[in-house]
């Protein structure tokens, strides 16, 4: 055997002495619950989880044991659905990397926000820090608070930060008593556990509904009882479509009203994680009737040729899905299912029609089921079809067999939302006359 040089027996003590470094260095991280042999957070977990899921939109990968997540200016379903379900999308990511042991919130930029938006970035995050509490790998939540003062108050009373009752930001009593806040939600990881109305979900929704009558209360209105009744109905409803058609028994519902705001802005958020509309119809069989009654309209934007990158099949689905009497879940024409959805959009657009004149600030509502983007601003209306059907189909001929304005209904390249979220705003003023 050759005798190496000094300059070769050199090199090999140097990498010699750094193995063992290494070696040491991996051990210690080894014995405090990282490196390869600690198991990954996703492992033992279904592949349809919806943190795996979220965690594909993320545009960034986490760095190292600390990441920062930076929340952007706007953090808004409404506004910015793209940046806000990637943002959050970097924070599931997270979730399935045993080697991130912290993650920063850094709301400092935030100036436009919503509810829905903050509150499945809360939900995401503790659900995190839950799965990884009392592993191998737990994490800790660290953060910076808006600098725009309204942002740093809704931080601060619903936030992540409030989630975590983590002392020293939280709301002077005299200002947090101000606050009309509103949140419930019901985790159940077997399907087949639905509630039923006479129990959990009829005291959620009557607590939903005393906290929108609180909120009108603040400009000294409130729902007349056939009002009451319409509200408790619609949002049942729409939450019996999120456990039947999304699979999923686990759902999301929360308000939030700061009166010092001018003009007030009620809020409102309903999620869950599951099947979206289109995966719904999707998963039918091809002889359904709810395929049958969707047919025509899939038809007809095909020989059109409207499909492309930017508007496909279940974007039309999910479009068709709000429609009035079309029910992934209908057996026949003499069902009455897959109302509820357009009873709740026209409640809250009547609701936002008397509750602030047009040339105040604008009532919005946005819904996203996996990559499409749905805005409701009251540009486009429903009306009855030629067989009374409520339709809106945000065209100006109101035809599902047209394409929609893309500027209302859109297709989100690079991002899918496990599940659908409802998001509402809409302006509170004195003069309000509540139905």
């Amino acid at each position: 055997m050759k005798k190496p040089r000094p300059s070769g027996l050199f090199l090999s003590e140097k990498r010699a002495r750094k193995a063992s470094r290494r070696c040491a260095h991996q051990s210690r991280r080894w014995r405090n619950g990282h490196g390869p042999r600690t198991s990954a957070p996703w492992i033992g977990w279904p592949a349809d989880n919806y943190l795996q899921l979220l965690a594909k939109c993320a545009a960034l990968k986490p760095r190292g044991p600390r990441t920062t997540i930076d929340i952007p200016a706007t953090f808004s379903i409404i506004d910015a659905p793209e940046q806000a379900i990637a943002t959050i999308g970097l924070v599931a990511r997270a979730a399935g990397r045993d080697d991130v042991s912290e993650i920063s919130f850094d709301h400092r930029a935030v100036k436009l926000y919503d509810l829905a938006a903050e509150a499945i970035l809360d939900m995401v995050a503790l659900d995190v820090m839950n799965r990884r509490r009392g592993t191998r790998a737990p994490v800790r939540f660290t953060g910076k608070l808006p600098t725009d003062t309204e942002s740093d108050r809704f931080i601060r009373a619903i936030g992540i930060t409030h989630y975590l009752d983590i002392p020293g930001v939280s709301l002077k009593p005299s200002e947090d008593t101000k606050l009309r806040r509103f949140y419930q939600s019901r985790r159940a990881p077997d399907p087949s556990m639905r509630t039923a109305v006479t129990s959990e979900k009829a005291r959620v929704l009557a607590k939903f509904a005393d906290q929108i009558d609180a909120c009108l209360g603040t400009v000294r209105r409130q729902m007349t009882p056939r009002g009451r009744a319409a509200l408790l109905s619609y949002t049942g409803e729409l939450i019996d479509n999120i456990e039947q058609h999304g699979r999923s028994c686990s759902w999301y519902i929360s308000s939030y009203l700061d009166p010092d705001r001018n003009p007030p802005m009620c809020e409102v958020a309903i999620f869950n994680f599951g099947l979206t509309f289109a995966e719904t119809f999707q998963a039918l069989q091809e002889d359904s009737f709810p395929r049958e009654l969707v047919r025509p309209y899939v038809d007809a934007h095909r020989r059109g040729g409207w499909f492309s990158p930017a508007w496909n099949t279940d974007d039309l689905l999910t479009l068709v899905a709000l429609q009035g009497g079309i029910s992934s879940k209908a057996s026949g024409a003499s069902d009455t299912r897959g109302q509820g959805t357009v009873d709740l959009i026209t409640f809250f657009q009547d609701i936002c029609a008397a509750c602030g004149p047009p040339s105040l600030a604008h009532a919005r509502m946005a819904m996203l089921s996996g990559s499409t983007h749905i805005l409701f601003d009251g540009t486009y209306r429903m009306a009855p079809d030629f067989t009374g059907r409520q339709i809106l189909a945000f065209n100006e001929a109101n035809s599902l067999a047209e394409p929609p304005d893309l500027r209302y209904v859109r297709h989100l390249r690079d991002i899918r939302f496990p599940g659908t979220v409802v998001s509402i705003r809409f302006p509170l003023q004195h003069t309000a006359a509540a139905r």
